[in-house]
């Protein structure tokens, strides 16, 4: 794991709400689009970012 992808990935708002949702346990990606707010292509794309820093993985 590359440091600088995961200080990129921990340096987004987003992203870091997204981890906090995440430790609260597993969860679809169309519910976590809703709690967040968020578009599912957007969210999409933070999820890409915290997968490519090997700070989530998918189901």
């Amino acid at each position: 794991m590359a440091i600088n992808k995961v200080l990129a990935a921990l340096a987004d708002d987003t992203r870091r709400k997204n981890l906090l949702k995440l430790q609260q346990g597993k969860i679809s990606s169309k519910d976590l689009a809703i709690a967040l707010d968020m578009t599912p292509l957007a969210l999409s794309y933070h999820l890409s970012k915290l997968k490519k820093a090997d700070l989530i993985y998918e189901t």
